[in-house]
Protein backbone atom coordinates (compact mmCIF):
# COMPACT_ATOMS: atom_id res chain seq x y z
CA UNK A 1 0.00 0.00 0.00
CA UNK A 2 3.02 2.29 0.17
CA UNK A 3 3.45 2.83 -3.57
CA UNK A 4 0.07 4.58 -4.18
CA UNK A 5 0.90 7.04 -1.41
CA UNK A 6 4.28 7.74 -3.01
CA UNK A 7 2.59 8.21 -6.37
CA UNK A 8 0.30 10.81 -4.82
CA UNK A 9 3.07 12.63 -2.92
CA UNK A 10 5.53 12.77 -5.82
CA UNK A 11 3.36 14.70 -8.32
CA UNK A 12 2.45 17.23 -5.63
CA UNK A 13 6.12 17.89 -4.88
CA UNK A 14 6.93 18.01 -8.58
CA UNK A 15 4.01 20.36 -9.18
CA UNK A 16 4.97 22.73 -6.36
CA UNK A 17 8.60 22.70 -7.55
CA UNK A 18 7.46 23.36 -11.13
CA UNK A 19 5.18 26.23 -10.08
CA UNK A 20 8.01 27.74 -7.99
CA UNK A 21 10.39 27.48 -10.96
CA UNK A 22 7.75 29.06 -13.22
CA UNK A 23 7.22 31.83 -10.67
CA UNK A 24 10.97 32.58 -10.59
CA UNK A 25 11.12 32.76 -14.40
CA UNK A 26 8.03 34.98 -14.50
CA UNK A 27 9.42 37.31 -11.82
CA UNK A 28 12.75 37.55 -13.67
CA UNK A 29 10.94 38.43 -16.91
CA UNK A 30 8.83 41.10 -15.19
CA UNK A 31 11.85 42.57 -13.41
CA UNK A 32 13.82 42.61 -16.66
CA UNK A 33 10.97 44.37 -18.48
CA UNK A 34 10.45 46.80 -15.59
CA UNK A 35 14.17 47.65 -15.45
CA UNK A 36 14.17 48.24 -19.21
CA UNK A 37 11.12 50.52 -18.96
CA UNK A 38 12.64 52.34 -15.98
CA UNK A 39 15.91 52.88 -17.85
CA UNK A 40 13.99 54.18 -20.88
CA UNK A 41 12.03 56.60 -18.68
CA UNK A 42 15.24 57.80 -16.99
CA UNK A 43 16.94 58.45 -20.34
CA UNK A 44 13.80 60.21 -21.64
CA UNK A 45 13.77 62.37 -18.52
CA UNK A 46 17.47 63.24 -18.98
CA UNK A 47 16.89 64.12 -22.64
CA UNK A 48 13.93 66.37 -21.80
CA UNK A 49 15.89 68.34 -19.19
Amino acid sequence: MKSPVHLIILPENALSWFSKALEQVFIKQVVKKYNKDANNKITDFKLKK
